[in-house]
């Protein structure tokens, strides 16, 4: 599944997106608890999960928008925490405490110049792989559940701005990059339900390559993964 947090008339929701319609699982559930929140879903654990699977096939009809007419979020805003992990070694951000930037949303380039892309892993409340979302500046579009991941994962991530092409590049053995993050980040502290596993891949935009200006569109696509799109935004 393709979930997400989007919102509509000023009322946010948790969601599943496919064929172009968004279901509030929210409505869909009659309110239930579990699908307050997606860190309220993945912390649920695989009933919740099944349950929110049962839900987007059938659902009541007010419970389903056109995704045209919603406002794509950042699916987990307020993560658990943050880890990142390296070929060098692992590294903690503290828990945030402002939401992520979503679809949309401005972001600002690195002090280098440029925009880098990784993959973030939502961990389950067993301490697996719940889905996976893409993170350059901002976090989205969705979070891919891992059963419905390409068993290569990010095989192809390409970087656009203003739709031209500027980078492409081939990501060999992504999954079991993130499966030795989760291990060795497990092996230092236990993983919690809703934390953020962060796992660097190799495309970003060098300087000499392309120079970011105040207003340009970049896009961010990995395979599998979906479109992450956002305006740059040049702090003075």
């Amino acid at each position: 599944m393709r979930l997400t947090t989007f919102s509509s008339g000023g009322t946010s929701h948790t969601g599943v997106v496919d064929a172009g319609v968004a279901v509030s699982l929210g409505l869909a559930s009659g309110g239930d608890p579990r699908f307050a929140s997606l860190l309220a879903l993945v912390r649920g654990g695989d009933s919740a999960l099944a349950d929110a699977r049962e839900l987007a096939v059938s659902h009541p009809v007010r419970a389903a928008y056109d995704v045209d007419d919603v406002t794509v979020r950042a699916p987990l805003p307020v993560p658990t925490g943050v880890r990142h992990w390296t070929r060098t070694g692992a590294a903690e951000a503290a828990a945030p405490d402002t939401p992520a930037k979503g679809p949309g949303d401005p972001v600002t380039p690195n002090a280098d110049g440029r925009v880098a892309v990784a993959i973030a892993a939502v961990v389950d409340s067993s301490a697996r792989i719940f889905g996976c979302t893409v993170l350059g500046g901002a976090q989205g579009p969705f979070v891919v559940t891992v059963d419905a991941l390409d068993p290569d994962l990010a095989r192809v991530v390409e970087v656009r701005v203003n739709g031209v092409h500027h980078a492409r590049s081939a990501v060999p053995d992504a999954r079991g990059h993130l499966d030795r993050a989760f291990a060795g980040l497990g092996a230092i502290r236990p993983l919690r339900a809703g934390e953020l596993v962060v796992v660097d891949l190799t495309a970003d935009l060098p300087p000499g390559q392309c120079v970011l200006r105040d207003g340009d569109e970049i896009e961010l696509e990995v395979t599998g993964l979906g479109v992450l799109r956002n305006r740059i935004q040049i702090l003075p």
